[in-house]
């Protein structure tokens, strides 16, 4: 996501939420924005706020085929009602976070 231009009239700086960018400019209080326009300010020189890397997309869908965005929800979930539990195949990708979360760190 590019931002092309800004205009600022406020005398303050200006902090700037967008969805789907994160916020990794801080102001001095150290709150977190998706760009920060300092006061007063205009500038027609595009800037780059968010660059999405795919990579990570193509290491998912090669780790754990068959699963997407649609069907990771109930592809592999198996609802026990009656016990109000879920049972979880072993090869979910909620299994693989949940094991990388309980492993201990690497000796240093």
């Amino acid at each position: 996501m590019t931002m092309s231009s800004v205009k600022s009239d406020f005398e303050i700086p200006l902090g700037v939420k967008v969805t789907g960018v994160d916020n990794t400019t801080y102001s001095l209080t150290g709150a977190s924005y998706s760009h920060i326009c300092p006061p007063m300010t205009e500038s027609n020189t595009a800037r780059v706020l968010q660059k999405d890397d795919v990579s990570l997309a193509y290491e998912f869908a090669r780790k754990f085929p068959g699963y997407t965005s649609q069907n990771i929800a109930e592809k592999g979930v198996h609802e026990v009602q009656a016990r109000r539990v879920c049972l979880i195949a072993s090869d979910h990708p909620i299994v693989s976070a949940v094991c990388q979360i309980l492993r201990p760190p690497p000796p240093a």
